[in-house]
């Protein structure tokens, strides 16, 4: 795959790494979680940024969405200068033993990986209404809105925009509208959500979880999306909600027996 094809993913990794740090500096994630969060977080704020170039300058514009990462990484970059602990420490924790999951986790999405180029243009909902409304903003210049049009009411005009954003933020450095974009963000989305699970469940556990289903991998939609996020939301929120702070009456009692209490 084409270097410039991953350079977008790779910066909004980069902007929900640090942002995650920044959030709650004093209670911060075990390295896992937080690099898998890192994935989807940076995404969400990637296809924010691309949503509101497309509000503000009513057409995409590569120079504007790419230089506000840019200047999104380097606020951040500079926060985390100043206020550098505790990810010094962090990632002094970061060695084979720890980081060993992941690796097992890259196997598995080579197997996705195989099984996908069965479906190389996804499911219907892939060109249907994902990949067309993607190409529609790309393409579209200032008639992007037209993805909205009620004729074309067999894409779904009514779904949200959050997977597609993503998928043109992808092709933020490409020439054309790749289809290794869509194919590539495919996989990522079920490997960040295999990776959070199996990093949450082992960490509330502390034993090796399988969180690997039949028929997962691969599958982008609405449904797996905001899932995702929901994941997510959960497993901060146990994280970081004042009900779970040490107060004077000592930590605040909580089931281990709950669905919830293993995210």
């Amino acid at each position: 795959m084409d270097p410039l094809l991953l350079l977008p993913f790779v910066l909004s990794f980069i902007i929900g790494f640090l942002f995650i740090h920044l959030l709650n500096p004093q209670k911060p994630l075990d390295l896992p979680r937080h690099v898998f969060l890192a994935g989807g977080l940076g995404l969400g704020v990637s296809s924010y940024i691309v949503f509101y170039t497309l509000l503000f300058l009513d057409q995409l514009s590569k120079p504007a969405m790419i230089g506000a990462h840019l200047i999104l990484i380097c606020i951040l970059g500079y926060k985390t200068y100043l206020n550098p602990y505790p990810l010094k420490e962090k990632l002094k924790g970061l060695h084979l033993k720890n980081s060993w999951p992941i690796i097992f986790l890259i196997f598995v999405l080579g197997l996705m990986w195989a099984y996908e180029q069965l479906y190389p243009w996804g499911g219907w909902d892939a060109w249907s209404a994902w990949n067309l409304k993607a190409k529609f903003i790309y393409l579209g210049e200032d008639k992007w809105k037209n993805i909205f049009d009620p004729v074309l009411w067999r894409s779904s005009p009514h779904y949200p925009l959050l997977l597609p954003l993503i998928t043109v933020w992808g092709w933020a450095f490409a020439a054309t509208p790749s289809q290794k974009v869509p194919f590539f963000v495919s996989l990522l989305f079920s490997f960040l959500t295999y990776g959070f699970l199996f990093a949450g469940l082992r960490k509330k556990t502390g034993d090796l979880t399988d969180p690997l289903s039949p028929g997962f991998g691969g599958r982008v939609g609405v449904r797996g999306t905001i899932g995702r996020f929901r994941i997510y939301g959960k497993n901060t929120k146990r994280r970081w909600s004042p009900q779970t702070a040490r107060g004077p009456a000592g930590p605040t009692p909580r089931s281990d027996h709950s669905s919830a209490g293993l995210l």
